[in-house]
């Protein structure tokens, strides 16, 4: 019997950041759960789908025994979400049988063997780059709106981080509209580029917060690591060569306009107005 106490609220926040990993079509089955890796007072949290994976840990745990078990998040979410702040209990059994005390009640859940869960993805050979997450941040919310939905062209529903010695590039494309957000970086010594799926990119946007603290990123041939804090995201890169934006971009061009952002904003929307509905 393995027991563990820990915060309601710390465990609930980092089971809701893991999960949005999950997809709702798993082609395993063991992919619709998470795995609890209960080690030494660390409670280790991973969920995974056929792209990527999410790991957190909450470290300072008191625990009597190491176990690793994968289980259902849904049902666990909802009901923590019900329960004020406090300390819970959880024990979990020789059979991977679930209890959770909270004051004044308790639930059971069925746990599963950890095995056939996906392993973590090797990167001990990748190239590091460190990048403050303000500017990852920065890059993938002024490119992420113009990337491909098109799984016909796979390489196109990504956020594409083109990095040269001085300079950090983020482009995204559908083939309609492009987005590149250009950003010199004085530490950036080598050339590398990489197409980060979409869905690992909105999900980078939705947890990472604006600050300088450094995000380290390891890239190999066809997948990347982010670590920050206690948290990491690894995603298997699309395959294939990104087009080459720069050809697209217009040359020697003359005619430039300035205009006050509000100004063209609400010129916009009262054009929009107007436009077909399907097509804008």
């Amino acid at each position: 019997m393995t027991t563990i106490s820990i915060s309601k609220s710390e465990l609930l926040s980092r089971l809701q950041s893991v999960s949005k990993i999950i997809s709702s079509k798993n082609t395993l089955p063991i992919m619709d759960n998470i795995l609890l890796d209960i080690q030494d007072g660390i409670v280790k949290i991973s969920a995974a789908d056929h792209i990527g994976r999410i790991n957190t840990s909450i470290e300072g745990i008191l625990i009597d025994s190491n176990v690793s078990i994968c289980v259902e998040p849904k049902l666990l979410i909802e009901v923590l979400k019900t329960l004020p702040e406090q300390p819970i209990t959880i024990a979990i059994d020789e059979k991977l049988a679930v209890t959770v005390k909270y004051k004044g009640g308790k639930f059971e859940l069925a746990g599963l063997s950890p095995q056939e869960f996906p392993k973590e993805k090797d990167v001990t050979n990748a190239t590091k780059i460190s990048i403050p997450s303000k500017v990852l941040l920065n890059g993938i919310e002024k490119t992420i709106f113009c990337a491909s939905t098109d799984d016909l062209r796979p390489i196109m529903t990504s956020v594409y981080l083109d990095i040269a010695e001085g300079q950090i590039c983020f482009v995204a494309s559908d083939g309609h509209k492009l987005a590149l957000l250009e950003l010199p970086d004085k530490s950036m010594t080598e050339k590398i580029s990489f197409a980060l799926p979409l869905k690992i990119a909105t999900i980078l946007k939705g947890l990472i917060k604006p600050s300088d603290e450094l995000i380290n990123i390891f890239i190999n041939s066809n997948s990347v690591r982010f670590e920050y804090g206690s948290e990491s995201i690894v995603a298997t890169l699309q395959e294939g060569n990104y087009p080459n934006y720069r050809s697209v971009l217009p040359q020697n061009n003359d005619k430039i306009l300035s205009i006050g952002k509000a100004d063209l904003n609400r010129a916009i929307k009262r054009v929009s107005v107007f436009a077909n509905q399907a097509s804008s």
